[in-house]
């Protein structure tokens, strides 16, 4: 018995030392110095401090065709996949969208963290058609555009409005005090000499991060040109008013759309200042202004704006206050 047991404990081991010298020749074996498959892994995180990791991330490996997702840790892992140089995409809805060339350089496994930029969202935008009457029968035509964008990295460096027909690029300037990006484009910016050619017409909102990183957040389009002009009646004419707080007094205005009027009173001189306004509704013709002027000389205008913030002013009306 004993014999028998030392030539089983023999073939036992005999067998252990055949399988474990055996060699790899299984592709799929890690330890199969021929084996060309790897492992890309890592993490998808937030470029915004903390770096939050980001869950359902979408990985395309471009090479195999193989997609996977992040878990909730941000993790992915792409095995078995042949080592052969090649593109790794990310996608994210709400981050622009990163790539990254591997370069295994005979590596089994390449680990990579990527950090997304989160896409700037537009929280309010106006753009909008200004006809202004000047004169003696002439109407200035330009557009305005006002846009408030939320950056959670905080590191946009420029802004811009595009309309690639019209060959127009113009860089929106920051106006701190309101936290909008804003500017106006001229004839001459569009090159063109009827302003209803832009009508209808799609312009980009695109922003520019540190990085020269481009987004494309939003399109807008001008849908109306107010060419109807709205008539003072009094003061006008240089009238002298005796009294501090002028009844301003217009022709009833009927362009056929639904508008508000905006009232203004300027000092009237080489660079005049705003001294007075108010927002009033399309039934006045008539408005007794709640302001107390000084002895001087003044102008006055009135502006119809409608739903899509399009607005004409009319011709400035002179008065003085004695």
């Amino acid at each position: 018995m004993q014999k028998y047991f030392k030539i089983l404990n023999f073939i036992v081991l005999l067998l252990l030392f055949y399988f474990c010298s055996a060699p790899h020749n299984n592709p799929l074996d890690p330890e199969n110095s021929e084996n060309q498959l790897s492992l890309i892994d890592g993490f998808i995180k937030t470029v915004k401090i903390p770096q939050s990791p980001i869950i359902d991330a979408k990985i395309y490996w471009l090479n195999d065709g193989f997609i996977t997702t992040t878990n909730n840790n941000g993790y992915f892992a792409i095995n078995n996949i042949e080592r052969k140089d090649g593109w790794l995409i990310i996608e994210k809805q709400g981050y622009s969208i990163d790539s990254i060339y591997i370069d295994f350089n005979n590596q089994k496994k390449i680990s990579q963290n990527i950090f997304l930029n989160a896409v700037p969202i537009i929280e309010e935008l106006k753009f909008y058609s200004i006809t202004q009457n000047k004169y003696p029968s002439k109407q200035v035509y330009s557009l305005g555009v006002k846009v408030k964008i939320n950056d959670e990295e905080n590191d946009i460096d420029s802004v811009f409005i595009q309309n690639e027909e019209l060959n127009v690029n113009k860089q929106l300037l920051y106006n701190a005090s309101e936290r909008y990006y804003e500017n106006s484009i001229s004839l001459e910016d569009l090159k063109i000499t009827s302003i209803d050619i832009v009508i209808g017409k799609e312009f980009k909102i695109n922003v520019y991060d540190a990085d020269s990183k481009k987004f494309e957040i939003g399109t807008t389009n001008i849908k109306r040109i107010i060419k109807e002009e709205i008539i003072t009646t009094s003061p006008s004419g240089r009238d002298t008013v005796f009294t501090n707080n002028p009844l301003l007094v217009w022709n009833r205005f009927t362009p056929g759309f639904e508008f508000k009027y905006f009232l203004e009173i300027y000092t009237d001189e080489i660079d005049p200042t705003l001294v007075w306004e108010n927002e009033i509704s399309s039934t006045n013709i008539q408005y007794l202004t709640n302001t107390n002027l000084s002895s001087g000389d003044y102008f006055w205008v009135i502006w119809a704006i409608d739903e899509f913030d399009n607005r004409t002013r009319s011709k400035p009306a002179s008065f003085i206050i004695k």
